[in-house]
């Protein structure tokens, strides 16, 4: 029987997947419709791809899944933080997207972690 705290983080990663998936959508509509964003068709593409590959990976979580994460955790943290530093010095306004990436990619990739260090823990000799 799972414990209490894996129970709570297995839910907290299947509603960060969830999200993921509906940022999937986000960047699909802008795909079809360019109006509804902004930035290339192309990279939109991309995150379509990327975020039903995070919110697949988030609800079955396969074992290299971590690994995969932390580094689109660098990349968005780079592309995120850059954006959130670029608006403010230019507009003086706040990127609340790009907050919200900065918050919840560490928060889903500390619970990633959690996991990936409890599951080498069992799978150890003698655990």
């Amino acid at each position: 029987m799972a414990r209490p705290r894996s129970r709570i983080r297995a839910l907290a990663l299947n509603t960060v997947g969830l999200f993921f998936g509906l940022a999937a959508l986000y960047h699909l509509a802008v795909v079809v419709r360019p109006s509804l964003g902004d930035g290339s068709a192309l990279r939109h593409g991309v995150f379509v791809a990327v975020d039903a590959l995070v919110a697949l990976g988030l609800f079955a979580r396969p074992p290299l899944f971590f690994w995969f994460f932390t580094a689109l955790s660098l990349q968005q943290l780079q592309s995120h933080g850059g954006a959130l530093l670029h608006e403010w010095a230019v507009t003086h306004r706040i990127d609340w997207q790009s907050v919200l990436v900065l918050l919840v990619v560490p928060l889903t990739w500390t619970l990633l972690l959690h996991e990936y260090r409890h599951r080498a823990g069992r799978s150890r000799p003698g655990a």
